[in-house]
């Protein structure tokens, strides 16, 4: 019988492919939170639309997060120094492409997505408060509804997530 021998998953060229499938790993799950951003944009943003109801566009993020991720982990399969050293610029890379270009378009997104849910609430339902001062002047500060609330909430708290997790 046969038994598995680590030095076999050490030889130089599958060591590049163990750092490339390694990365893809690290990146997968930031990633998914970005497809799920993107899925769920256009879903509020572009509700009448009906392809982004459809199980082909459901499809089309999910491949085209795997297809990003295997795109963003090439640097690894095309290096020039020695095959199984995790050097430090692939350090930065991966925590760069894991966390910090996840977070920026995950929080553009939802800031967009809220600004759009934001507008029309107002659209909708326009809630002012009057504020009654000592001048003639009377100052309006519009009310935040609770659905608008409660959205920033589920946002942030998504955030805080990824984040942490």
């Amino acid at each position: 019988m046969r038994y598995f021998d680590v030095r076999r998953l050490f030889a130089p060229h599958l060591c590049i492919l163990l750092f490339y499938v390694y990365n893809i790993a690290g990146v997968a799950i930031p990633f998914s939170f970005v497809t799920f951003t993107i899925h769920r944009f256009c879903c509020i943003v572009y509700h009448t639309n009906l392809f982004f109801k459809t199980k082909r566009w459901v499809t089309i993020c999910i491949a085209s997060q795997w297809i990003g991720e295997s795109v963003i982990s090439l640097p690894f399969l095309f290096r020039r120094r020695s095959y199984c050293s995790n050097e430090l610029w692939m350090q930065i890379y991966t925590c760069t492409m894991a966390t910090f270009l996840p977070s920026l378009i995950n929080t553009v997104l939802n800031i967009r997505i809220f600004a759009y849910v934001r507008s029309s609430t107002q659209r909708i339902q326009p809630q002012v408060i009057v504020i009654p001062t000592n001048s003639s002047n009377n100052i309006q500060q519009p009310i935040i509804s609770r659905r608008d609330m409660s959205l920033l909430r589920q946002m942030i708290f998504i955030f805080f997530i990824f984040i942490i997790g």
